[in-house]
């Protein structure tokens, strides 16, 4: 995969630094995180600006085909109900403006194709995970966290049975949160590895 800055891929796609910035500000650039830092994913952003040419072009009217003018009737031929909004104008719509929304649509359906790929790509890539995956994971752990603080002081008690000095008492009440907090973090581990795995 190879990656760089707006600057690198400026030259890479053989354009300036700011047409690169607009379309970044129009969401044609495909960002990824590289040793933490925002990288552009070169391969990624091309199929995307290519795939989402023809939906700007199709916004600014450059593929529409221009509707064919009217033929008026002949003066000996009489004139259909509705035939006059015809006349000069065309039909209204006319091919041009089916072709329009066809190339819309299909510039759409591109986009979204584009979009998905990104998106798969990146789960793949470890950056994205499912939505009700880390909810359940916070949740688990939460959960986990709870048992073992509640746990402590259970097990504080039966060791300072009989104890008369305050310090020892901390000492063994410390000891006990200190391995319920060690078991935590252990599990929490446990599950960030599963989500991460599952997210590759």
């Amino acid at each position: 995969m190879k990656t760089g800055s707006l600057s690198e891929y400026a030259a890479h796609a053989g354009v300036s630094p700011a047409y690169v910035t607009k379309l970044k500000q129009a969401g044609r650039v495909v960002m990824v995180k590289v040793d933490g830092r925002d990288r552009v994913n070169f391969e990624m952003t091309d199929r995307l600006v290519v795939n989402t040419t023809d939906m700007s072009r199709a916004r600014n009217g450059a593929n529409a085909k221009p509707a064919p003018p009217a033929v008026p009737p002949s003066s000996d031929e009489p004139t259909p109900s509705g035939a006059a909004s015809m006349v000069g104008g065309g039909v209204s719509g006319g091919n041009g403006g089916a072709d329009m929304v066809f190339r819309k649509a299909q510039a759409q359906e591109r986009v979204f194709a584009a979009k998905t790929a990104e998106l798969t790509y990146r789960q793949k890539a470890g950056e994205l995970v499912e939505k009700k995956t880390v909810e359940r994971t916070v949740f688990d752990a939460f959960r986990s966290l709870r048992d073992q603080a509640f746990q402590a002081p259970q097990n504080a008690a039966a060791r300072t049975i009989g104890m008369g000095d305050a310090r020892e008492i901390e000492r063994v009440i410390a000891e006990e949160l200190r391995k319920a907090f060690d078991t935590w973090e252990k599990k929490m581990a446990e599950r960030l590895a599963m989500v991460k795995g599952s997210a590759s």
